[in-house]
């Protein structure tokens, strides 16, 4: 495809989106997406699915070529594998319009997640509080003194004490750590919060300094006892602005680390980073670099701030594990892929029956996606063709350009024409032959006389050494052979 060089242009660079989600579980998909000289132009991105309500989100371009990642977010309704086709535009404009087709597989499941809390307070409340949703099965454990253990949900043991049992963690979907401060995790507990990360586990850290060292993100304890300010921030695409303390300024994170918020002073442009993620093994981390995360709504509030914001990290902590199973859609639209832990097998589509225990939507791709690149792209994955889309003939022949030329040496090799290959030939013709000579005198005499009686029971000639043929020829036969020997031999 060739694109106008003076028009806008959208393309969808990346599509992150979970696999399977529990039944009554919204599902956040993040669109990364490229605007190329769309400066002051509103750019949509819609999610419609065959069994969610549709969603979208608008943005205004700013700036000739920009890339931002948008986050929709799909609750499916029904369980069963479902497609949702994620579209990019700007109005108006031909060529500025991009789609992609994904999966999503919605299964009636429960998701186990865990609150450990160094000691009751509102953080650990509104943690297991926004953590309960559809589908999802929240415990607590909450140490009183040093002693008493408050539980929700199972039976109550310490919380360090079950961080530290190899099997306590075994199970649970996502993990959320409440005011442990430095120094209060050991060294079994904190390796036993690495394993867990590791192997696929999502963490939430709040106001936990000491966890968050464990997974390599160090922070200071933050001071509570200034008096509380105005501030505003961003977590994501949501804008926030709430009474409450600003991120401690000493951080130091790995450097493949992301800041998914920041927050300061209101007024202020410089704002400090307010969660901070990274990858750890298999799964993911999330800190909140600033206490009291739970003022985003105050109970007596009664808002909703806080539940949407703590949605959005969840979606991101459980996005790898979600990614690792499930249903996916091939890029030639031709099959389902059914990704498992003991590997992938292939489904044809249309589906005849369930798969993986689940019905699929029944959909005609080309028509539920409205835009043609996308049909173009899977058109050329099923033809096994490359799809260039290019800014116009110059791009596309600096693309051609480079090319890596054809092989210079022919594809057929003249063996008498050359001395080295005529050489080597013969050579190993001469290295037969006086192995010929030498190994194959031991068995020679034995082949001829077997040869010669075989000859003369049946009256007929054999491919011997001659003796069988002069034996049975005739006289003359003989005459005329020991005329030509000396002949032959001079």
């Amino acid at each position: 495809l060739l694109f106008d060089e003076m028009r806008p242009r959208v393309d969808i660079l990346s599509v992150e989106a979970p696999g399977e989600v529990a039944l009554g579980q919204t599902a956040e998909i993040w669109v990364t997406v490229r605007v190329r000289r769309g400066d002051g132009q509103r750019l949509t991105l819609s999610a419609r699915s065959t069994s969610a309500a549709p969603t979208s989100q608008h943005l205004q371009v700013d700036g000739a070529d920009g890339v931002r990642t948008l986050r929709l977010r799909v609750a499916p309704l029904t369980e069963g594998i479902s497609f949702v086709a994620l579209e990019a535009a700007v109005a108006g404009e031909a060529q500025a319009q991009d789609g992609r087709l994904v999966t999503l597989a919605a299964r009636t499941r429960v998701a186990r997640r865990l609150v450990l809390a160094a000691a009751p307070g509102w953080e650990a409340r509104a943690a297991a509080a926004g953590l309960q949703t559809p589908g999802a099965d929240v415990q607590l454990l909450a140490q009183l003194g040093t002693q008493a253990v408050v539980a929700r949900g199972l039976a109550p043991h310490p919380p360090l004490a079950l961080l530290r049992t190899p099997e306590g963690l075994a199970g649970v979907d996502m993990l959320a750590l409440v005011g442990f401060g430095p120094g209060s995790l050991d060294a079994a507990a904190a390796s036993a919060l690495r394993h867990y990360v590791e192997s696929g586990g999502a963490l939430l850290v709040l106001d936990a300094p000491g966890a968050a060292t464990a997974l390599g993100v160090e922070l200071a304890q933050a001071a509570t006892a200034a008096p509380r300010q105005p501030l505003s921030g961003q977590l994501g695409e949501e804008a926030v602005a709430f009474r409450g303390y600003a991120p401690v300024p000493t951080l130091r994170a790995p450097a493949l680390s992301v800041v998914l918020g920041r927050l300061g002073p209101a007024g202020e442009a410089a704002h400090l980073p307010w969660v901070v993620g990274r990858a750890v093994g298999q799964g993911r981390v999330a800190v909140v670099t600033a206490p009291d995360f739970w003022r985003l709504s105050a109970p007596a509030a009664a808002g909703t701030v806080y539940a949407a914001l703590l949605g959005h990290l969840v979606g991101w902590l459980e996005a790898p594990r979600a990614s690792r199973s499930g249903v996916f859609l091939s890029d030639d639209w031709a099959a389902l892929r059914v990704q498992d832990g003991a590997g992938a097998h292939f489904v044809p589509l249309p589906a005849t029956g369930p798969v993986d225990g689940l019905a699929v939507d029944a959909v005609d791709f080309p028509r539920f996606l409205r835009w043609p690149r996308a049909r173009l792209r899977a058109a050329a994955a099923a033809a096994h063709h490359p799809f260039l889309e290019m800014d116009g003939a110059q791009a596309l022949a600096s693309a051609w350009r480079r090319l890596p030329p054809p092989p210079r040496w022919p594809s057929t090799v003249h063996l008498r024409g050359s001395d080295g290959a005529f050489g080597l030939l013969a050579g190993l013709l001469a290295l037969e032959a006086l192995a010929r000579r030498l190994y194959g005198r031991g068995g020679r005499s034995g082949s001829r006389d077997t040869t010669a009686a075989s000859s003369g029971e049946t009256g007929g000639t054999t491919s011997g050494d001659g003796r069988s043929q002069r034996d049975s020829a005739t006289a003359a036969a003989r005459a005329a052979a020991s005329r030509d020997t000396p002949s032959s031999a001079a």
